[in-house]
């Protein structure tokens, strides 16, 4: 499978269009393309999951890494479409909250525009109502158990502040 990479630019948002096999060393030229943007200092960027096919476990996670230094940026970041697998994969791990997952790029880049990066309480419109703190666990989903990897005992939801 190969890697490609395009970028598009919407005004204040950007859109990256990412395709084909998203392993270790296609991250690596991912992240090099979303450094960039960094510096661009756009309004939002949204990355358009939509043709690729597979991922690795730890692209995944390097790319939850990512999402999460732009939204400390004030910078907002969204996923549009991933492949039902792979959006399955994140489901069931619970990532889907994090990343932000829209259904298609145009609701992703709607989303995004207007949000005033110098207010941080007009970005966080998007973020769910969860707040974590150190030690903290998301919500479990229904009939899910959450499990601390450290004491194998059941961890205790944690309601928004």
């Amino acid at each position: 499978m190969t890697f490609s990479i395009q970028t598009i630019n919407t005004g204040t948002v950007r859109v990256v269009a990412v395709s084909g096999y998203l392993g270790n060393d296609e991250f690596a030229r991912l992240e090099k393309t979303l450094d960039h943007l960094r510096q661009e200092q756009p309004e939002g960027i949204v990355l358009d999951c939509s043709c690729v096919q597979f991922a690795t476990c730890i692209s995944l996670a390097r790319l939850l890494v990512q999402a999460r230094s732009f939204r400390e940026e004030n910078i907002g970041f969204k996923l549009a479409k991933f492949s039902p697998r792979l959006e399955s994969i994140l489901r069931s791990a619970n990532l889907d909250e994090d990343f932000h997952i829209c259904p298609n790029v145009a609701e992703a880049v709607t989303s995004l525009r207007g949000q005033s990066r110098r207010d941080p309480a007009a970005a966080v419109t998007s973020v769910p109502a969860i707040q974590r703190t150190a030690g903290a666990t998301r919500k479990p989903r229904p009939g899910k158990q959450c499990l601390r990897a450290s004491d194998h005992t059941k961890a205790v939801a944690v309601e928004p502040r």
